[in-house]
């Protein structure tokens, strides 16, 4: 089962939008200028954009074309390409235009440019999470599902540590698959970056618990697509909480393997000797050269989490190597 490209995800033409790019006159205070019943009194002028409208079509024009040689790139494996596209050129034209983006993604009057802001300002800098995350969690709950699910996508992009989960967490049940899909996919990103700022501890609060709570309803739910099952499964590993160990031992022997891929790397996140033997049993059938270096990565993982001494390399990707290794281990205690 192929992965879902992001560019199909995300993808929005200029055309066939509506195009107003100036906001409406606000009513002004009662008693001032555009107040219900000043008669004759003048309504405020409309906003200035911030960029003149040749500048502001080129920008758009511009990102649209950036993001979406990005994600071609991303979908088609090509690193070298994606990696340089964010670093050279998208993160510094979304730095230069942060306030421009996060103003238009809230303007419901300039539909020909939001999603498109929505799209772009994954791209920023880590360190403008403060400015952007409040604009894309603005916009999750917007009827406009093409505008949720490319919010979503730049949060996951992004991945701030500090990006408020709730708001994700509630679109975990919404009938939209793509919506469902994004939102678990953010979350784990966002719980892999406060694992990494907390040494990987994450406190257990209550946001993070209603959040287990839901991703391990929708990994063990049989009929729910593949995917977010997935990225699901990435998400309990990130959260690290014991109580989720039994769910990704049970995807481990899922029908399809890009959920058994992410429950191998969620067990290699908790650290968990009970997961070492169901691992290398998955090394046994797998047939998959790319899922057995995964799960060897995880079982490496385990091993330095336990202090085991292990060599991977030496290891191999052979299940007899690493029962063998298994056996010396618990021989040796």
């Amino acid at each position: 089962m192929r992965a879902i490209p992001l560019f199909l995800i995300l993808a929005l033409a200029l055309t066939g939008c509506e195009s107003s790019p100036d906001t409406p006159p606000e009513a002004g205070e009662p008693g001032q200028p555009g107040a219900g019943g000043a008669g004759n009194a003048k309504k405020p002028p409309k906003p200035t954009n911030l960029l003149a409208e040749n500048e502001r079509s080129q920008l758009y024009f511009d990102l649209d074309q950036y993001t979406g040689r990005y994600m071609t790139a991303r979908d088609q494996g090509n690193a070298r390409a994606y990696t340089s596209l964010h670093a050279s050129v998208l993160m510094p034209m979304v730095e230069r235009n942060i306030d421009e983006l996060t103003r238009t993604v809230r303007d419901p009057e300039q539909m020909r440019y939001r999603i498109i802001a929505a799209r772009a300002l994954g791209f920023g800098s880590d360190l403008s999470g403060d400015r952007i995350v409040p604009a894309l969690v603005s916009v999750l709950e917007d009827k406009n599902v093409n505008l949720a699910n490319s919010a979503l996508v730049s949060l996951y992009l992004l991945g701030w540590a500090e990006t408020p989960i709730a708001p994700i967490v509630t679109l975990l049940n919404h009938p939209d698959l793509l919506l469902r899909s994004n939102g678990a996919l953010a979350i784990s990103a966002v719980l892999r970056a406060k694992r990494k700022e907390a040494e990987d501890r994450i406190e257990m609060t209550m946001e993070i618990r209603e959040a287990s709570g839901r991703l391990m309803a929708l990994a063990m739910n049989p009929d729910e697509d593949a995917f977010v099952r997935a990225h699901s499964a990435s998400a309990l590993g990130n959260i690290g909480d014991p109580a989720s160990a039994d769910v990704l031992l049970n995807l481990l022997l899922d029908q399809y393997q890009v959920v058994r891929i992410h429950s191998a790397q969620g067990l290699g996140n908790l650290g968990q000797e009970s997961a070492i033997l169901p691992l290398i049993n998955a090394l046994k059938v797998t047939e998959s050269r790319n899922e057995a270096r995964i799960i060897v990565a995880s079982l490496e993982e385990i091993a330095t989490a336990l202090d085991y001494p292990v060599d991977k390399e030496a290891l191999g990707t052979e299940e007899e190597n690493w029962r063998a290794w298994y056996a010396a281990i618990k021989a040796g205690k």
